[in-house]
């Protein structure tokens, strides 16, 4: 059900799409009000604002009629009301379209320009806030003796007509820059409209006007404005209006005269949008307009939209330029001379193979007076011929070259401005903020040339987000995948696209033979490289994400300048001080050159593998100390091509990379709660390694127990299979390695205590063998898992293992490990009723595991912890918070045992706040999510809270089911007897 409130023009309330009315007019006054101020107000300002008139009895009465009418519309679970206050609280099914729009313009307001500034992410929202104005707020309503309402509906009113002038001046200012003349009109007519007694929106349409050559049109609209002025006013235009008019009068008179003698535009018209490409395209104007800047190239793959980038420029400046701007297009054409005599015949100038000068000095003779803007497309064919030409600059001190170029000229003279594809949203972007991108408006104009216009639902835009990243903006392999939406989906596209890059091909007739298909564009740029740049691509395609350079040179033992060579063909892209990345469809092209020599193939991917998993060995020791935070960021730069590396050593039976680098990445995942990536990873890793006979079997077992570690609280039985297979492998070996140790570990921890003797024997062992090597990390962790089995038996003996545990983590810094124990010692305090420690020890836990490795598991318990707590205190609305706020956590990282464990939590919270509906709602959902033997226990206890529930609401139907369930779970529960004794009670009372 989609609900809107419409403020702009008369009030209205739609359910989806059908006005539905509200009896009184006082009640659309009231959801007006609490719909824009978005605040909580108390009765006794609601009352006054609504009935200044009326005694307090009468109106808090008059409120509560208001309040119980708004109630029976669709909006009634979102008016929120106490004895003291109401507030229409944000349930995100209702749209208020003065908040959308004051949110639409406030984004942009936060952008990374200036306040007044625009940029072409702005200008979606600012066009969509604009559309939202229907006429004046609120137009023409009123309510009866209620002046205070009708003085905030008029002050909201005026504000909102200067925040709407304010974004039509900020977009036409930003279509100003871009030359869109007529788009400029339009927004000046609609300020016109909202507010036609501002002189300044006639100035912005008479400008526009005289801008698209239309000067009669535009001294009608100043006509237009002073009759307004002095029939609504008596006042004549401001000077500055009467200037502009005087301005257009004396150059439609300058035209008129010097008509013949007009300097024509020779630049061509751009036949499509100019899309995303603004910010670039003002600092190539900036460069060119300072007189030392004499080459500027725009350098980039083909189809980057260069020379829809040079054209945009060049029209924008050429009358900078005393003869104007001139194109010449090098493309097609070859020979030494060749470049000087098509230079030559475009601005017009006769050059004699006969003069003992040569071309290029008759052409620089002729420049060396004259002043123009040359501007040449596609060079990179003719580089050593353009060079030529370069000594002519020196002569022509008027002249300037702006160059288009697959590849930089490497002169002195030259400014290279690298050009990228369009702007992409990234994976996390929000789908209403995926249309303000650059490559997703080209997409969707590509389409509506291609006769598919598409939806603007999310399951369209999110197809057209993840082709949009798939082609990294591309302008060129945008307008392609377009071509194939009338019979494709955007994801079938993308499907495509990824399994065969020579899918993607031009449909229209018109396209240059060079960009008719996106593999010719890989594959020009490849022949224009030095063989050892060849090769370096090649090896590069075993990268699955960004790279430093450093790793670059060991995998493809190629010297620095290859790489640089490729960075500089924009074959490589720079994203970050020292990050590159290659385009997945360039990769998937170099990889088809890779995969057809077979001898190169195994050696890359060995030193790949070689490169990133000794990398993670060594990281695990930053892992311990104080960097924990910055060793985590450092590993997810590069864990996508970590995690090719580990299962190309999986696949081959590499032990030795194996053993380096398991435990280093099982704590990476476990300290970042990305648990089922991580479950994904060992499990695909152990099933390929399973597959070699000579497989070390401490490296497999290690690979199945953390499998299925990482699964434990989702589903438990096939981790615990999975779990004791390992355990299985490791009873039969010596403990003699780290990985064996931490296995050891990590079983104690998930098996928690099936067989407490054994589980306590492999911990005592490994907290040894660690004490042994002098691993104060792994005798710490071992020691804490340890304290856990302990405390099964011994509760002070396992309370002073914690503390043991803790102070080796605190003495080697390893905030991560000190958060982990402290919360088992939260939990013993707790056990202890000493709450208060027990809520500083769950505030400090939370802290630290926030803070160092965003570990939110840790995260989630530690706050479950002090909810829990905060109840058992009293600090009941604390405790909510608390609840609610782990939920979300555990929400967001799909953990079904937490999920489960912090609705109860939730649930007992509400139950004491005497809210027992949405307690037997959390309940409810929290039985589902409990339904496994090893989560029993859990179970048992919401099967007997709603047994409580429904003994209260006197429902014996309910309470005689959650009876059954609960003895069904645990039937030696304590709680059964008393709870069997209350079901007969109540009964007793029903049948009396």
């Amino acid at each position: 059900m989609k609900l809107s409130l419409q403020l702009f023009g008369a009030p209205v309330l739609y359910e989806n799409g059908e006005m539905t009315p509200l009896s009184r007019r006082k009640a659309m006054a009231l959801l007006s009000y609490l719909a824009v101020t978005r605040s909580r107000h108390h009765r006794e300002t609601l009352a006054a604002l609504l009935w200044p008139e009326s005694d307090a009895v009468a109106a808090y009465s008059a409120l509560r009629n208001v309040l119980w009418i708004l109630r029976q519309t669709p909006l009634s679970d979102a008016i929120a009301s106490d004895r003291s206050a109401v507030q229409l609280r944000n349930t995100g099914r209702l749209e208020v379209d003065v908040n959308q729009f004051r949110d639409l313009t406030s984004h942009c307001h936060a952008n990374e320009h200036g306040l007044t500034a625009v940029c072409s992410i702005c200008e979606p929202r600012l066009r969509e806030a604009v559309r939202l104005w229907q006429g004046p707020f609120m137009q023409g309503f009123a309510v009866a003796n209620s002046g205070q309402f009708d003085d905030w509906q008029f002050a909201e009113g005026e504000a909102l007509k200067r925040e709407l002038t304010e974004t039509l001046d900020r977009i036409i200012e930003y279509y100003f820059s871009i030359e869109e003349w007529p788009a400029s009109a339009r927004y000046a007519r609609k300020w016109i409209q909202a507010d036609p007694l501002n002189e300044l929106g006639y100035r912005r349409l008479m400008q526009a006007m005289s801008a698209q050559g239309k000067r009669s049109d535009a001294l009608r609209v100043f006509e237009e404005c002073s009759h307004v002025l002095q029939a609504e006013l008596g006042l004549s235009p401001e000077e500055s209006t009467s200037g502009l008019a005087e301005q257009i009068r004396a150059t439609q008179s300058e035209k008129r005269s010097s008509k013949s003698m007009a300097r024509p535009h020779r630049l061509p018209h751009a036949l499509v949008p100019f899309i995303g490409r603004q910010e670039i395209a003002a600092q190539i104007e900036a460069l060119l307009l300072e007189e030392s800047v004499r080459v500027v190239n725009i350098v980039g793959l083909g189809g980057s939209g260069k020379t829809s980038l040079a054209l945009h420029v060049g029209r924008r400046i050429e009358d900078q330029y005393e003869l104007g701007a001139y194109m010449v297009s090098l493309d097609a054409i070859r020979g030494d001379d060749v470049v000087a005599s098509t230079v030559a015949h475009a601005l017009g100038v006769s050059l004699s193979r006969e003069s003992e000068l040569g071309l290029v000095r008759q052409l620089a003779e002729f420049l060396r007076i004259r002043n123009l803007l040359l501007i040449l497309d596609g060079v990179e064919r003719v580089l050593p011929q353009v060079a030529a030409l370069l000594p002519a600059l020196e002569t022509a001190p008027g002249v300037q070259l702006l160059l288009t170029s697959r590849i930089a000229l490497g002169v002195a003279c030259e400014t290279a401005i690298t050009l990228h594809g369009l702007k992409y949203p990234d994976a996390d972007t929000a789908p209403e903020q995926l249309s303000d991108y650059a490559a997703i408006r080209l997409l969707r104009i590509s389409a509506q040339r291609h006769g598919s216009p598409p939806g603007r639902d999310e399951v369209e835009l999110a197809g057209m987000a993840r082709l949009a990243r798939l082609l990294e903006g591309s302008p060129l392999g945008l307008e392609m995948a377009a071509g194939w939406r009338s019979v494709l989906t955007w994801d079938e596209i993308a499907n495509r696209i990824s399994n065969n890059l020579s899918f993607l091909t031009h449909t229209l007739e018109d396209v240059a033979l060079k960009h008719r298909a996106f593999v010719v564009v890989f594959e020009q740029a490849w022949n224009m490289l030095t063989e050892g740049a060849q090769v370096a691509l090649r090896k590069l395609s075993t990268f699955r994400s960004s790279f430093t350079i450093e790793a670059a040179e060991y995998v493809t033992e190629t010297s620095p300048s290859h790489l640089a060579l490729l960075a500089n063909r924009c074959l490589l892209k720079r994203i970050g001080p020292d990050r590159y990345e290659i385009h997945e469809l360039l990769r998937q092209f170099a990889s088809g050159k890779l995969g057809a020599l077979q001898s190169e193939v195994e050696r890359v991917h060995i030193r790949h593998a070689e490169h990133y998993l000794h990398a993670v060995g060594n990281w695990l020791q930053e892992l311990i100390g104080p960097n924990q935070y910055a060793t985590l960021e450092r590993i997810g730069q590069d864990i996508g091509n970590i995690r090719s590396a580990f299962q190309h050593a999986a696949e081959i039976g590499n032990a030795v990379l194996l053993n380096a680098s398991c435990e280093g990445l099982f704590f990476y995942y476990d300290m970042r709660t990305q648990y089922e990536e991580a479950e994904r990873i060992f499990l695909s890793a152990a099933n390929a390694y399973a597959k070699h006979e000579d497989r070390d079997p401490i490296v497999y077992a290690f690979l199945r127990i953390t499998s299925g570690w990482f699964m434990s609280s989702v589903w438990p039985d096939r981790a615990m299979d999975r779990m004791r297979d390992g355990l299985s492998l490791l009873t039969a070996e010596d403990l003699t390695s780290r990985l064996h140790a931490l296995a050891n570990v990590v079983c104690a921890y998930a098996l928690a205590g099936e067989d407490l003797e054994s589980d306590l024997r492999r911990a005592q062992e490994s907290a040894a063998f660690y004490r042994e090597h002098q691993d104060m990390r792994g005798e710490g962790l071992a020691t804490g898992a340890w304290s856990v089995l302990e405390s099964r038996r011994d509760e002070a003996y396992g309370e002073s293992l914690a503390h043991q545990s803790l102070r080796l983590h605190r003495e080697i810094g390893d905030r991560w490990g000190e958060g982990l124990i402290l919360f088992s010692l939260a939990r013993v305090a707790e056990a202890y009723e000493n709450l208060e420690l027990a809520l500083a020890r769950y505030e400090e836990s939370q802290r630290l595991g926030e803070a160092v490795a965003n570990d939110v598991a840790g995260v989630v318990d530690a706050i479950s912890g002090q909810a829990r707590v905060t109840r058992k205190l009293g600090e009941l609305k604390r405790s909510e918070e608390l609840a609610e706020r782990a939920l979300q956590l555990s929400r967001e990282i799909g953990d079904r045992l937490r999920i489960g464990q912090n609705l109860l939590e939730l649930a007992y919270t509400c139950r004491q706040l005497g809210n027992c509906a949405s307690a037997r709602e959390l309940l409810e959902e929290a039985f589902s999510f409990l339904g496994h033997r090893k989560w029993s226990h859990i179970q048992a206890e919401c099967a007997l809270a709603l047994m409580d529930v429904a003994l209260d609401e006197r429902s014996i139907g309910a309470a005689e089911r959650w009876y059954r369930e609960a003895s069904m779970l645990q039937p030696e529960h304590p709680a059964l007897h008393s709870m069997a004794d209350r079901l007969r009670e109540l009964r007793k009372k029903l049948s009396e």
